[in-house]
């Protein structure tokens, strides 16, 4: 499931602050009595093998686990007055699916020394399935969208660096190419045949334009562990 939900994130709790020279308390987060808990459904299929009494072992497991009633902070109305205008709330589901493989062997084995090594890879797929009226929710740098993993990164596409003239290029949702005027707020069209060229202007960046730039999860970790006694 998702972990990184604070703590007691059904609670309406306050906190201490500043105002000038006093001291006092401010409402720090919004109460949300109708928050339940994760539900998930896992299923794990597995193969278990040794050889040369049991000096190698493999194994290798398929698992996949549905997770419910998702815990995220979902963005509220500004007018509501809410701190950090986001709430914690159920807002949809999301799975995880993959495969993870352990290879084990006792290379050397005596009266006075023993050496083991391990070796360990996953592979993990997250995927958001379902959200609250489809809708995404937006931070600054991550996106929570279905048919995407959790968190992914969330900004405008950029294509580098204009040699001609030192401006960052950008991709708007068009597919067109367009480079900011350095130590400007003005943008102009970029044109690979004459990128020196800055004379025709070009629509700012907006939010429209920005996509998913990446996986924000891992999509598979492993390691290599030798022991020696």
């Amino acid at each position: 499931g998702n972990v990184e939900i604070g703590n007691y994130p059904y609670a309406g709790l306050f906190a201490a602050t500043q105002y000038g020279s006093l001291s006092g308390i401010r409402y720090n987060q919004p109460a949300n009595n109708g928050l339940r808990f994760e539900t998930s459904k896992k299923m794990n299929l597995g193969l278990d093998l040794s050889m040369l009494s049991n000096r190698i072992s493999f194994t290798a497991e398929y698992f996949k686990n549905d997770i419910d009633n998702l815990i995220l902070l979902a963005p509220t109305a500004p007018s509501l007055g809410i701190p950090t205008n986001k709430m914690a709330q159920n807002v949809g589901q999301m799975k995880n699916q993959g495969w993870e493989f352990s290879v084990s062997s006792t290379n050397i084995q005596t009266e006075k020394f023993t050496w083991r090594s391990n070796l360990n890879f996953t592979t993990v797929k997250n995927e958001v399935v379902k959200l609250v009226n489809g809708s995404d929710i937006v931070n600054t740098y991550n996106i929570t969208r279905v048919g995407e993993s959790i968190g992914s990164f969330f900004g405008y596409q950029n294509h580098g660096v204009n040699s001609a003239n030192g401006n960052p290029i950008f991709e708007k949702a068009d597919g067109s190419l367009i480079q900011q005027k350095v130590g400007t707020s003005g943008y102009a069209k970029y044109n690979p045949a004459d990128p020196s060229n800055i004379s025709e202007a070009a629509a700012a960046l907006t939010f429209a334009d920005k996509g998913v730039l990446g996986n924000a999860m891992p999509t598979w970790y492993g390691g290599f562990n030798n022991t020696f006694n």
